[in-house]
Parts: structure tokens; C-alpha cells; sequence
């Protein structure tokens, strides 16, 4: 909270003078990945073959496979652009507009539909494992984008000195480091979290070895 907070005076009182130009842009990308991750999750994507060539283990993925690598993206580009601090603040500030996503559409679950309105069951079973997802993610995403930031700031001073000349490559590998990690840990703690009511344990088994190999 302290760094919400921080960051909430230096933009009111504009006591911090670096550019923000993009920062709104990537915060609203963030919003719409993050949230689209999470709506998809519940759906689940297997791959036996890629291009007709047969692969050597059953794949098994969720749905928001798609969206998800994309928000440690906008993690690493405002971590090396504005710094830790300002790129934890992301994390929270997508909690509560996550939450807030979420509240409605429990709130619309709870109100009662048109009489023979066909299509509420199917909202209905598509919607109703929200709240169980949000926080799962809430706490996944406290571990892991929260481990991707740290880590990538701790590189980027660990090779302070090497960034001078080779600032691209050093992000670039800063950046695939952290993530594999942010990601991994992230999707360990929102698997046990979420699938583990929704899955037996041979799926568990699949997708977390199929996430590993993916982060």
C-alpha cells in the first residue's frame, strides 16, 4: 500500500518529473491481458501435434495461455523504464480492478434472470468459477509478477556495469530470465490454487509440466 500511495502523491503533486507518456497505455494493455488471461483460464486448449508433426507428450493448456506471457512483457518494459516500485504498483491497482470486474458480475449472477432466459445457464456455468479464479490469481500473481520485478531489478544493478555497452542484450536476457521464473511460480500457485478443485491429480500432473516447459 505504500507504494500505491507514493506513487499516487508524485502524480498529483508532480513531484516526480520522469515521462509517463506511455505508462497509462501499458497499464490499460496490462488491464485487458490480465483480465482476459484470467476469463479464459477455465477453458483449457490440448495440443497432440503441431503442423502435422506428432508431439512426443500430450499438451495440456489454459485457454489464457494466449494473453498471459504478454503481461510479463509490460512487467519487464515498465520495471527497466520506471523502476520496481512503479511496476509493483501495476500489480496491485489490476487486483482491484480485477475485483471490481469481478464484484459485477457476482452482483449479475445473484440478481434474478427473464423468465425462460436460455442463455442464463450457460453465463451462468461460464461465470460462476470467477470469484474462486480472482483470488487465485490475486495470490499467484502477488508471488509470482511481484518475484518477476524484484528479480529484474536485482539483475539489472547486478550488471550495472555491463549495461553501458550492451543495454539491449542485458534487458533481453534480464528479461527471459525473470519471467521463466515470474511465470513458473505464478502458474505452480494459481494451478494448486484453482484447478486443483476442478482437475484430478494425473491433470494437475500434465499442465504443470506442460507449464514449465511453456513459461
Amino acid at each position: 500500500m505504500k507504494v500505491i500511495f507514493k506513487f499516487l502523491f508524485n502524480q498529483f503533486m508532480n513531484t516526480d518529473r520522469r515521462p509517463y507518456k506511455f505508462y497509462s497505455l501499458l497499464a490499460i494493455i496490462l488491464a485487458a491481458a490480465m483480465i482476459a488471461s484470467n476469463v479464459l483460464a477455465a477453458r483449457f486448449i490440448e495440443l497432440n501435434e503441431i503442423f502435422g508433426i506428432a508431439l512426443p507428450y500430450h499438451m495440456v493448456f489454459p485457454g489464457g495461455i494466449f494473453a498471459f506471457p504478454l503481461t510479463f512483457t509490460i512487467f519487464d518494459i515498465v520495471t527497466q523504464h520506471y523502476g520496481k516500485e512503479y511496476s509493483n504498483a501495476l500489480v496491485w491497482y489490476n487486483m482491484i480492478g480485477h475485483g471490481l470486474f469481478v464484484a459485477f458480475i457476482s452482483i449479475a449472477l445473484h440478481i434474478t434472470p427473464m423468465v425462460s432466459h436460455t442463455i442464463d445457464q450457460s453465463f451462468h456455468i461460464s461465470m460462476s468459477t470467477l470469484s474462486h479464479l480472482y483470488w487465485a490469481a490475486c495470490i499467484a500473481s502477488a508471488c509470482g509478477y511481484l518475484m518477476n520485478n524484484h528479480l529484474l531489478e536485482w539483475l539489472r544493478e547486478k550488471f550495472k556495469r555491463h549495461d553501458d555497452k550492451h543495454e539491449i542484450t542485458s534487458f533481453i536476457f534480464r528479461s527471459i530470465t525473470s519471467t521463466w521464473i515470474g511465470e513458473l511460480t505464478f502458474s505452480i500457485v494459481w494451478t494448486l490454487l484453482f484447478l486443483s478443485r476442478h482437475l484430478s491429480g494425473a491433470n494437475l500432473v500434465d499442465i504443470l509440466i506442460c507449464q514449465t516447459f511453456s513459461a
